[in-house]
């Protein structure tokens, strides 16, 4: 009776043991999923041209006194002209 008590907690605990690991392995796969989905999130943010609409990045776009943006320095002369 006492051997069988004892096979009992020894396949118990090593179920337990691999219930664990396997658990483990699973977090760290979603922790690197998790952080794969933040650094995609980084990515630069796209604005709209004032006079023809194409999207630039916001560090390539041209940003005037009035907050407006442009993708070129043509567009903001003929936004000036259009503003007079």
């Amino acid at each position: 009776m006492i051997i069988r008590l004892i096979i009992f907690i020894i396949i118990f605990a090593l179920l337990w043991y691999l219930f664990r690991s396997i658990r483990e392995i699973i977090n760290q796969r979603a922790n690197q999923v998790h952080k794969k989905q933040q650094t995609d999130d980084n990515e630069e943010k796209m604005v709209a041209c004032e006079l023809c609409g194409v999207y630039t990045p916001r560090s390539h776009a041209i940003k005037t006194k009035n907050n407006a943006f442009y993708c070129s320095k043509e567009h903001v002369k003929q936004g000036k002209q259009h503003d007079k």
